[in-house]
């Protein structure tokens, strides 16, 4: 029952958007702990099942909020949108010790232990968006 209802959801919103595709400049979202209504300086990582840490980074919001929902971290954590320069700044900061992002991931992977699949190593992600930024900096600054 429960499940039917998520991927009404889902399903619904992807009948909305006929493209998932991300666009440049496009958020990420990422899981914060609150306490007392302030964001901490403290980011959700998790275990890859490979002996390392891994930062979970959605997509969409409704997936990182289904993933703190079904993976309950316990309390505070709520979910957070981040554009490339604050998530790369996450990496080189209080995440700086990641070995790798874990894009995507659903909650199932950290219980069966199979996060490592859709980890990017830390690096190769700082490159991506950093480059992603790169790009699409002149467009903003001409057309905002």
């Amino acid at each position: 029952m429960l499940t039917e209802g998520i991927e009404g959801r889902i399903t619904g919103r992807a009948s909305r958007s006929p493209s998932r595709r991300r666009s440049p400049g496009a958020a990420w979202w990422v899981i914060w702990r609150y306490e007392g209504g302030r964001t901490q300086q403290e980011v959700l990582t998790v275990p890859s099942g490979v002996q390392e840490v891994l930062l979970p980074v959605f997509s969409f919001e409704e997936e990182a909020e289904l993933f703190v929902w079904f993976a309950k971290p316990g309390g505070g954590w709520r979910v957070r949108e981040s554009r490339c320069g604050e998530l790369a700044s996450v990496l080189c900061g209080p995440c700086k010790g990641v070995k790798g992002v874990a894009l995507d991931p659903l909650p199932r992977m950290l219980e069966d232990g199979t996060l490592a699949l859709v980890r990017v190593g830390r690096e190769r992600f700082l490159g991506r968006i950093l480059a992603q930024e790169r790009r699409t900096a002149p467009e903003r600054l001409t057309h905002g």
